[in-house]
């Protein structure tokens, strides 16, 4: 995964292509458990938190980090929540006018157990829904799903077969991430790598940094990709 890249500090430019993220984010049981970060130099001073408490820092970082970009009028953010069940869906918004007050928290609407695919599948109608409405937009439209959890799938076929369906929408990559505790086995990892579009779209991290950072990569990753597709149509 390419490191965090800011893209500018310039004043903010006119939309010229418009890159989706959608976030799908694990609320099971065990995202609700104390989570120790052993590499953070200020481990020590901090209070411990949960991995689910370290997801919404995470996204909150990202969504600022989108927010101070020239290039924030081009990107468009939606959310998902799940567990055994799809717990939560926030329709894509522009970046600029999400509020980062605002809870993102997969566990904040309960918890259960781990069925990826019944968020994928939310996903998959968002995406639908989204891409619809801007057919008659005058910019062109990408969209990436990244996926997050922190263990094993009760479903792992039907969540292959959902990710699936993604891939096959127009347009759209699928990232995913296992959220892993240092020194604990790290089950669950073969089942998301094989979710991902490509290798370079799946990564395990074992912290707060590490995960906004892959959120953050994924998005703009795509998004540099959008940017040089719409400078392809402008020149042609």
């Amino acid at each position: 995964m390419a490191k965090r890249t800011v893209l500018s500090e310039d004043p903010i430019s006119a939309r010229t292509w418009n890159q989706v993220g959608i976030f799908v984010g694990d609320g099971s049981q065990s995202m609700t458990l104390p989570f120790a970060e052993p590499d953070n130099p200020l481990a020590d001073f901090l209070p411990t938190r949960t991995k689910a408490a370290a997801v919404e820092t995470a996204t909150r970082e990202v969504i600022n980090l989108l927010k101070v970009s020239r290039k924030a009028a081009n990107f468009t953010l939606g959310f998902i929540y799940f567990h055994s069940d799809v717990t939560e869906e926030r329709p894509p918004q522009d970046v600029l006018k999400i509020a980062t007050a605002d809870s993102f928290d997969p566990t904040a609407k309960g918890t259960g157990g781990t069925r990826i695919h019944t968020g994928l599948d939310a996903a998959v109608r968002m995406i639908e829904t989204y891409m619809r409405s801007q057919e008659h937009g005058d910019v062109p439209v990408s969209a990436v799903v990244v996926i997050l959890s922190d263990g094993e799938d009760g479903q792992p076929e039907k969540t292959i077969a959902a990710a699936q369906r993604l891939k096959a929408l127009p347009n759209t990559d699928v990232a995913a991430c296992l959220f892993a505790t240092k020194g604990e086995p790290a089950a669950g990892g073969e089942l998301l790598q094989a979710l991902a579009s490509s290798p370079r779209l799946y990564q395990t991290v074992y912290s707060t940094q590490q995960l906004r950072d892959f959120f953050h990569a994924s998005v703009t990753m795509a998004a540099r990709a959008s940017a040089s597709d719409a400078d392809t149509q402008l020149v042609a």
